[in-house]
């Protein structure tokens, strides 16, 4: 699940990159309090290992300009 913490005052894109810079999904404007549950990524994958990172990209929520933003690295198994 991908989520805005309830407890956050700004609004988070977040999106799912494989290490080679693929974008395989992207969020809407998430609100405080807002959950992804399912994700449809933007091609298959074949059976394997991946390293990927979760972006992270927060935006005020009164002017929608940019704030910080994070990574985090991940390991995916696709089967």
């Amino acid at each position: 699940t991908l989520e805005n913490p309830s407890g956050n005052t700004c609004l988070l894109v977040i999106s799912l990159e494989l290490e080679d810079g693929t974008v395989l999904y992207t969020s809407g404007i998430l609100a405080p309090g807002d959950t992804v549950g399912e994700v449809t990524l933007s091609q298959p994958l074949s059976s394997g290992t991946y390293t990927a990172v979760i972006r992270y990209e927060a935006y005020d929520a009164n002017d929608l300009s940019p704030l910080n933003s994070a990574e985090v690295v991940v390991t995916m198994f696709v089967e």
